[in-house]
């Protein structure tokens, strides 16, 4: 009997659809990059929902709109590489300006298809040999880490 509740608990976890999408932040060849990682029928029906076409222009202006990132409280301009759709996903790279000084505070704000019905935004940074992940959505827009 045990096992039955297990296989369908199994099963009712598979089935159900976690509306998320992932922001990995980490350091590659002396810059900060940001992966972002979005679910194609998410971004797909936010733009439907507000009469926006989708485009790489609309959509990068969106992540500009929807995603920042400051550093020791210094705005950071995120520079957009292209886009490519694999399987049911959204990918696209973003890099920071070159910063020359010590990272002693970051700041994520992130408001990203929170226009979805419990959806939620994964965080992963890897910065100063150090782990960290932040689950953010309707309730938690913005963090600060403090190294």
């Amino acid at each position: 009997m045990q096992s039955l509740y297990l296989s369908l608990f199994l099963l009712l976890t598979y089935v159900h659809d976690i509306q998320v999408a992932h922001f990995k932040i980490h350091e590659e060849n002396n810059r900060i990059l940001v992966e972002f990682v979005l679910e194609r029928e998410d971004v797909l029906s936010t733009f439907q929902a507000n009469n926006i076409p989708f485009t790489d222009k609309k959509f990068k202006d969106y992540l500009h709109s929807n995603f920042s990132v400051s550093i020791n409280s210094i705005h950071q301009e995120i520079a957009y590489g292209d886009i490519l759709v694999k399987n049911k996903h959204i990918h696209l790279n973003g890099y920071l300006p070159a910063f020359d000084e010590n990272i002693h505070v970051l700041e994520i704000a992130n408001t990203c298809l929170l226009n979805i019905e419990d959806h939620s935004n994964i965080i992963e940074i890897k910065l100063h040999d150090q782990q960290r992940d932040f689950l953010m959505n309707s309730d938690r827009t913005s963090i600060r880490i403090t190294y």
